[in-house]
């Protein structure tokens, strides 16, 4: 492995390490010396990627972001724009279900803990949550273009309020860690979207 491998390497180990860290821990309450502790990483090495706290910090989001994103476009399936939703309502459900609800959702929890703190921060969660709800409205719109949904409700504004039900949801099951909280969310979603005719699958 050459230098330029093994530093990036060495970069990527101390992200993907350090993000459930972060998200069970909080940022404020998580120290570099956790970061040490939880990455292997010498002190030096870690200095050398990240100056500082919040640079660490803010390209953490971008990793998970990156990561998230990419998780639910690959899990889209489904002949129809409201078979597509549904798909991705059930792979967000499936990723924090998989980790048993510990930690929530990284962006919300950030949202919640350094929106009045950061304006970096800040800045990063809210594009986020653009890019989710345009992610979301996209299927909207479709849908509706093609009578498959009756809504009258501008797509932009039904998808944040789908965004707005999961990131609850998210946060009543990691208080739960029952994912029957988030499931009944979701339902009233579907119900809400007029999907029905299935029940979701746990692996």
């Amino acid at each position: 492995m050459n230098t330029k491998n093994k530093g990036a390497y060495t970069r990527e180990k101390i992200l993907s390490k350090a993000i459930p860290v972060i998200n069970e821990k909080g940022f404020c309450n998580t120290s570099m010396n956790d970061i040490i502790l939880s990455t292997g990483v010498k002190k030096g090495n870690l200095y050398f990627h990240f100056s500082s706290k919040e640079e660490l910090g803010l390209a953490l989001i971008q990793e998970a972001k990156q990561e998230y994103f990419w998780y639910i476009n690959n899990m889209i399936r489904g002949e129809t724009p409201l078979q597509q939703l549904d798909s991705i309502l059930e792979a967000i459900v499936a990723f924090h279900s998989k980790k048993g609800f510990i930690g929530g959702c990284i962006f919300g929890n950030t949202a919640l803990e350094m929106g009045d703190r950061n304006e970096k921060f800040t800045g990063m969660i809210q594009e986020i949550f653009r890019e989710w709800i345009s992610l979301m409205s996209g299927y909207i719109a479709k849908a509706k273009q093609c009578g498959e949904l009756k809504s009258q409700s501008d797509p932009e504004q039904i998808a944040r309020h789908i965004v707005a039900v999961l990131e609850g949801g998210v946060m009543m099951a990691r208080l739960s860690k029952d994912e029957n909280e988030m499931l009944e969310c979701v339902k009233v979603l579907r119900s809400f979207l007029g999907i029905s005719g299935r029940e979701y699958c746990q692996e």
